[in-house]
C-alpha cells in the first residue's frame, strides 16, 4: 500500500530546505556536464512526485526551478521533474536536503517519512542499517 495506511502525514522537516527524496545513494555533481550526462543517460536518484518545503522556500525553488528549466531549453533539451531537480540541486545545494528512501523504493515515502510508530521506525532502522 502506497501511503502505509497513514490518515495523516506527519514528519518533522527542516523548514529552511526543500526536501527532495532519493532512490540511490552517491549523487556526485561537480560541474553542470555532469547534471546533462545524468539528464541524459536516464541515471534515477530523485523521485519526481514529491517534494517538501514551507511556503518561504517554495516560492525561492520556483524560482531556481524556473531559471534551471530556461537553461535546460537554451541547450534545446526537454526534461522532466528529476532532470530538473538535479539541476536545482546542482545550483543549491545548500536549499535542498537529499532523503534517502532505500534502493529503489519508488513509494516508500510513507513508509520512511510518516508519523513516528513502530512501523516507520522499523523500516527507517532497515534503511540505516542494511543500506537498501
Amino acid at each position: 500500500d502506497t501511503t502505509n495506511g497513514i490518515k495523516k502525514w506527519s514528519w518533522p522537516f527542516n523548514k529552511e530546505k526543500m526536501h527532495f527524496f532519493t532512490i540511490r545513494r552517491g549523487l556526485k555533481l561537480e560541474t553542470l556536464e555532469s547534471v546533462f550526462n545524468c539528464m541524459s543517460g536516464n541515471h534515477v536518484y530523485v523521485i519526481g512526485g514529491v517534494l517538501v518545503g514551507a511556503l518561504e522556500k517554495w516560492q525561492e525553488f520556483y524560482r531556481l526551478a524556473w531559471h534551471c528549466q530556461k537553461k535546460v531549453l537554451r541547450e534545446n533539451i526537454v526534461d522532466d521533474d528529476q532532470g530538473i531537480f538535479l539541476m536545482c540541486y546542482y545550483y543549491r545545494p545548500d536549499m535542498i536536503k537529499l532523503n534517502y528512501l532505500g534502493k529503489n523504493k519508488w513509494f516508500d515515502l510513507f513508509r520512511c517519512k510518516g508519523k513516528r510508530t513502530i512501523r516507520t521506525f522499523s523500516h527507517r532502522m532497515r534503511i540505516l542499517c542494511l543500506h537498501k
